[in-house]
């Protein structure tokens, strides 16, 4: 084995750990043989279910036993004494493998119950384990954890797995997966796990042959990290993400600075994250990575320029959708005082249209009591006349002239009467104008006032309407860019 290969292993409490004061209940582990023949590393991720109440001592045993376990299959490997050159003897072998190490960490269990026995704060939190822990069943409940572990040995990778949490695996073409078998038993909170009845038929295992594609580093890591990138459940990109940044940082700082890195970065990264307790370790070939780091560092960029695309997208779609509402309360405001001021200009119209038929009724009615006039000056004349000609020419005829004058009189009387009914109706229709005139008056500040509204809305609702539909063309613009690069990828 190569003496630039490099071994590493961390374990932090987690934000949320420390603020509701819990224990860290995460393990790991790292080591490489003194010859440099195989390196090993594990991880545990002890489970939080109140039920599990031991699970940081249970991660504990699960990465100590493994550890142990792995070294001695490593030196069987190196040394020639396990034949692993077939598939057939390598599923035995792994077999084996993973029944020793559940079954010592059942061990370890069995040896902690001797010295701590059950309880009354195992059991107040038991739930429905409690009436199987008060009569001795189910124990290795209390210890439940996950485990991921990583042997590298001559020509092989060796990975077991129980439990979620992942392994990255990274090739000298530049590519990563993740290649053990994938138990989708683990979704949301639930996962499998060590103390599982089923343990010994569900624990997951691979084998690569190295020679036939060389890996460059894996890398394991508790459920804290993977939890921290929202888009990972289906991709893994953002664990990707994550373990390419480690190797570009390993590569900037080398191995001497790097542990120190792990304990300033992890704290801060957990309480960003997930706020999980997170552990991870990794075997990297130092000489083999140094080719890929600036393709790491390229889709590290690519990475997080497409998650600040879609933090934007988000932020900006949530503005918009926030602006939605008083958009539309704007727009309408605008209608209805548009509304409003066609309404208040036909009603003024149609009072326009009654006073012009007043005055025509009046010009009309004025009119004929002109004539009226006219006809009861002539008359009156021709009476005066008349009157004055009779009384000279016929004084001897004086009773005959006054009833003549009388009659006269009484005809001018109702002439009289006639003009003054005409003239009672123009003064009626001057009044009725006058008011028509002061509500056409009103109507004519009505408008104006809506039109003031209207404008007031039109200027709103396009400086409003304005920055809606530069959200919107940016919202565009950045779905747009999330497409080119999803079409990319």
């Amino acid at each position: 084995m190569s003496e630039n290969i490099f071994t590493f292993h961390s374990t932090v409490i987690g934000y949320r750990h420390i603020n509701e004061e819990l224990p860290c209940q995460d393990s790991s582990t790292s080591y490489t043989a003194d010859d440099g023949s195989f390196q090993v590393i594990a991880v545990g991720d002890g489970h939080g279910d109140p039920a599990c109440h031991r699970s940081a001592k249970g991660s504990e045993f699960a990465v100590t036993v493994a550890k142990k376990c792995l070294i001695e299959f490593g030196k069987a490997i190196a040394v020639g004494d396990m034949d692993f050159s077939s598939p057939r003897q390598r599923r035995d072998c792994i077999e084996q493998l993973t029944n020793t190490i559940i079954s010592k960490w059942n061990g370890e269990i069995r040896n902690d119950l001797l010295e701590n026995k059950i309880n009354d704060e195992d059991l107040n939190e038991a739930g429905l384990y409690e009436a199987a822990y008060r009569e001795g069943r189910r124990l290795e409940h209390l210890y439940g954890t996950t485990l991921i572990a990583a042997l590298r040995v001559s020509h092989y990778l060796v990975l077991i797995h129980q439990g979620d949490g992942r392994c990255d695996v990274f090739y000298d073409d530049g590519t990563v997966d993740q290649p053990i078998p994938w138990d989708n038993r683990c979704k949301g909170s639930i996962t499998t796990s060590m103390c599982d009845e089923d343990v010994f038929q569900s624990i997951r295992s691979t084998v690569i042959d190295t020679d036939e594609r060389k890996i460059v580093a894996c890398y394991i890591g508790s459920d804290g990290v993977e939890d921290s990138y929202y888009d990972n459940e289906e991709t893994q990109l953002g664990t990707h993400r994550f373990y390419m940044d480690l190797s570009c940082k390993l590569h900037e700082i080398g191995v001497e600075d790097f542990q120190k890195y792990l304990d300033g970065f992890l704290p801060e990264f957990s309480r960003t994250g997930s706020a999980d307790d997170i552990s991870v370790a990794g075997i990297v070939d130092l000489e083999a990575i140094c080719g890929l780091i600036d393709g790491y560092k390229n889709s590290i960029e690519q990475y997080d320029y497409k998650q600040s695309l879609h933090k934007r997208w988000e932020e900006t779609n949530a503005k918009l959708i926030s602006m939605t509402r008083k958009h539309g309360l704007l727009q309408q405001r605008m209608i209805d005082a548009e509304k409003n001021l066609n309404e208040t200009t036909e009603e003024k119209q149609q009072l326009e249209d009654k006073l012009q038929q007043l005055i025509s009724k009046r010009d009309r009615l004025s009119k004929r009591a002109e004539a009226a006039k006219i006809e009861l000056e002539d008359y009156r004349r021709e009476a005066q006349e008349a009157k004055n000609s009779v009384e000279e020419k016929y004084q001897v005829i004086t009773s005959a002239i006054r009833l003549f004058v009388d009659e006269i009189t009484v005809g001018y009387s109702k002439k009289e009467t006639v003009y003054s009914h005409m003239l009672e109706k123009v003064l009626g229709y001057n009044n009725h104008i006058k008011e028509l005139e002061a509500l056409l008056s009103q109507q004519d500040r009505a408008v104006e006032e809506q039109k003031q509204k209207l404008t007031t809305a039109q200027e709103e609702f396009e400086q409003y309407d304005k920055q809606y539909n530069t959200l919107s063309e940016e919202l565009n613009e950045v779905q747009t860019k999330i497409n080119e690069l999803t079409s990319e990828e």
